[in-house]
């Protein structure tokens, strides 16, 4: 079970700096291999455990449940709870031209800058200076990621 936890920090430090040219690429294919690892010895050790730990009357049903557990509610859970934890801790949520011009360096009238609101995020400044539309900053990243509001 440490392995498996160690091979899925390892995953997702391959997947922090990987990109898709380059050295880069080689982590990120680097990571499809250690998934590998970290899948098989998370389910293999864990239904060695179940199976041994178990009475022999329920075994069937524990491992029925631990396979959905993990697989099935643990992905479900696991999903929402890391979604709120990038949009808690590594989104910033901007309304205003002003504020995101500034936290990106540039000015709210460049033109780049509204072409990319425009053509990448459907988004227009609004007489009053604030955004149509909320646009977020993901920090966190090696080039930083904006993505248009899904709301």
């Amino acid at each position: 079970m440490l392995i498996s936890m160690l091979a899925w920090v390892l995953r997702f430090g391959f997947f922090a700096y990987g990109v898709p040219d380059g050295f880069g690429l080689s982590l990120i294919i680097l990571s499809c291999i250690v998934y590998g690892m970290a899948f098989d010895f998370f389910n293999i050790s864990g239904s060695l455990f179940v199976e041994t730990t178990t009475d022999k009357k329920i075994r069937s049903s524990a491992q029925g449940l631990f396979m959905m557990m993990t697989n099935g509610f643990g992905a479900v859970f696991g999903s929402y709870i890391a979604g709120w934890a990038i949009d808690k801790f590594f989104t910033h949520k901007f309304t205003t031209a002003s504020d995101l011009s500034t936290y990106l360096q540039t000015t709210p009238d460049n033109p780049t800058f509204l072409g990319i609101l425009k053509k990448s995020f459907n988004a227009a400044v609004n007489s009053d200076g604030t955004l149509s539309s909320v646009v977020m900053v993901k920090t966190g990243s090696r080039y930083g990621f904006l993505s248009p509001s899904m709301r």
